[in-house]
């Protein structure tokens, strides 16, 4: 079983050994996703949900950071949502 770190930016630095992955909601919003680095620095995933910005605001940012994001609505079961992709990924080449 993975554990995930959920919406903890402050303890982030004392917790990332501990857990798996994070998930991390609205942290381009609030000006936080620098602080989920240390779970990229050690191959561990980020999970990322905006729901306020567009994903022309934060997409290529999310990418830049290796971060796994999407544009979500608050109703957490309402479709569609949108996944940030890179150029790359979106021509077919990976």
């Amino acid at each position: 079983m993975a554990v995930a770190l959920k919406n903890d930016p402050g303890q982030v630095r004392q917790l990332v050994g501990n857990f798996d992955f994070a998930v991390v909601e609205s942290c381009f919003d609030y000006d936080e996703c620098g602080r989920f680095l240390p779970f990229i620095r050690r191959g561990k995933a980020v999970f990322l949900a905006e729901y306020e910005m567009r994903p022309d605001e934060f997409c290529e940012r999310a990418i830049d950071l290796r971060f796994s994001a999407i544009r979500k609505s608050y109703d957490l079961f309402a479709r569609p949502w949108e996944p940030c992709v890179s150029a790359a990924a979106s021509a077919g080449r990976g």
